[in-house]
């Protein structure tokens, strides 16, 4: 049986806070859910504060029964979908936990009391499988918090245990395998045959810097994607590359209670809810980037601190793009190969402009290796694939233990 874990929070579908906020959904791995729910009913574990007066236990269930049930309103999907759990004591050995750390365990959900969150977590027989995405924010509490959990697997969309100094260093003391499941691209990111620029698209956002020691004295930098901001410094002088690169604000939300008291056209609460706590959006994500991807032969995704790669990789491949990249010791999970599939620079602006200078007016050579690119993001990054990917993670993790 597998499980999600609070799905309600990040990374599925519409959350509450971000139907709250005219936000965008950050639902990079919607794609497993729903076809859990094209399957059957899904199971869902969703914690919630646990207290030994009974009263008080039940108000706790109620309260995140309905913050779950909303949840799916917003996103019309049906209650009678899912069997709710409040706690993981009834799960078994063969059973399957799926959760993110980011969410769930750098920082805990509101409702719930750490000591009873982790110690239920602690006592299941389940395996519980973590999905380490943004995982070099509050890493060290997160890394403590799941270390005393059993049967704890890790996957992400590189081999971190390989490739990451940053994760050695910090989860140590995970020895089991490490699975990659890569980015899946939404079925809408395909080659629409288009007349394309002899130029490079720039994709990708930089997002909040990261004011935390362990991640600083290691990277001795508070930016999570350097690279993407070098990019965005230099676009004017870029001939070859066309830069849609932004910046997200430096704190995580832009308050102003002034201005929120001089609006005097509020006209609903869910308006008034906006106002206050309206958090800025890039640019980036009001684009439509699939066209984008289809107007230019080449884009570039640089990758972030961590070693982690951004899903531009997955989205800009299949829509017959051809990734410019320096090489990263993740792309062996991918089986990129340098002027093969993709084309390598070494990093610095002069060699970005003279691979594309050197390659942009050999039709024959951009079609050839387009089609090697489609090719490997079909068999890495559709749906079908990572699909693929994910139940054999399920199968190999239940026969490790």
């Amino acid at each position: 049986m597998l499980i999600f874990h609070n799905p309600d929070r990040l990374w599925y579908h519409m959350t509450l806070s971000q139907w709250f906020r005219s936000s965008r959904a950050m639902d990079k791995y919607s794609y497993i859910f729903d076809e859990e729910i094209r399957k059957g009913k899904v199971n869902v574990l969703i914690s919630s504060n646990k207290n030994k007066r009974y009263i008080s236990s039940i108000f706790f269930k109620f309260s995140r029964f309905i913050r779950f049930f909303l949840w799916a309103k917003i996103n019309k999907l049906s209650i009678k979908s899912f069997n709710i759990f409040f706690d993981a004591s009834s799960f078994e050995k063969d059973d399957v936990i799926f959760s993110f750390f980011h969410d769930n365990f750098a920082r805990l959900p509101v409702c719930c009391d750490e000591e009873a969150y982790i110690s239920d977590l602690k006592n299941t027989e389940a395996s519980i499988l973590i999905h380490l995405n943004h995982y070099v924010y509050s890493t060290i509490k997160g890394s403590e918090r799941l270390k005393f959990l059993k049967n704890v697997f890790f996957t992400a969309e590189s081999n971190l245990k390989d490739h990451s100094s940053f994760f050695k260093k910090f989860f140590k003391w995970y020895t089991k395998n490490f699975y990659v499941l890569p980015f899946c691209s939404q079925k809408r990111f395909v080659e629409k045959k288009e007349l394309r620029e002899k130029k490079a698209i720039a994709t990708g956002a930089i997002t909040y810097e990261i004011n935390e020691p362990h991640f600083t004295d290691f990277f001795k930098t508070n930016i999570l994607q350097p690279e993407r901001l070098n990019i965005l410094d230099k676009k004017d002088s870029l001939k070859n590359v066309e830069v849609i690169i932004n910046k997200y604000p430096k704190s995580y939300r832009d308050v102003n209670f002034f201005s929120f008291v001089l609006d005097k056209y509020i006209k609903s609460f869910k308006k008034y809810f906006i106002t206050f706590f309206k958090t800025k959006t890039t640019e980036y994500y009001s684009l439509d980037i699939v066209s984008l991807y289809n107007s230019f032969e080449f884009f570039l995704c640089p990758g972030e601190l961590g070693d982690l790669p951004g899903i531009g990789i997955s989205e800009g491949m299949s829509s017959g793009a051809i990734l410019i990249s320096k090489r990263y010791d993740y792309f062996d999970d991918y089986e990129l190969i340098p002027n093969n599939n993709y084309l390598e620079y070494d990093g610095s602006i002069e060699n970005l402009e003279k691979v594309i200078d050197n390659f942009k007016d050999d039709q024959e050579k951009i079609n050839a290796l387009r089609e090697r690119s489609l090719k490997t993001a079909k068999k890495s990054f559709s749906q079908n694939s990572c699909l693929k990917v994910f139940n054999e993670i399920l199968i190999d993790i239940k026969s490790e233990r």
